[in-house]
């Protein structure tokens, strides 16, 4: 069993005043590794990678697109790269 923060109100236990605390038991994430999971994770490592060999050119193009849809410019490419590349032998390709 764990204590887990919660707001005020959802099923806190009464023995601790002050302390918005709930008792659960512990869960352990299940993490299947499909092929699936293993490729999407390895084309995510691939955009995260993408990111960081981007030129300052290519990251403004990026915060047009980020400033439009209100998220950062990373979340921006990684969306992009994500849309739009696949991985060809551990290579990025353009769809």
């Amino acid at each position: 069993m764990v204590f887990q923060r919660v707001r005020a109100g959802l099923g806190n236990l009464p023995d601790f005043p002050g302390l918005n605390v709930q008792l659960r038991q512990h869960v352990i994430p299940v993490d299947p590794k499909t092929s699936a999971q293993i490729a999407r994770r390895d084309l995510m490592r691939a955009a995260v990678a993408f990111w960081h060999a981007s030129t300052t050119q290519d990251k403004d193009a990026w915060k047009i697109t980020a400033q439009k849809r209100h998220i950062s410019v990373f979340n921006a490419c990684i969306s992009d790269v994500l849309r739009n590349y696949h991985l060809d032998g551990g290579v990025l390709v353009k769809n």
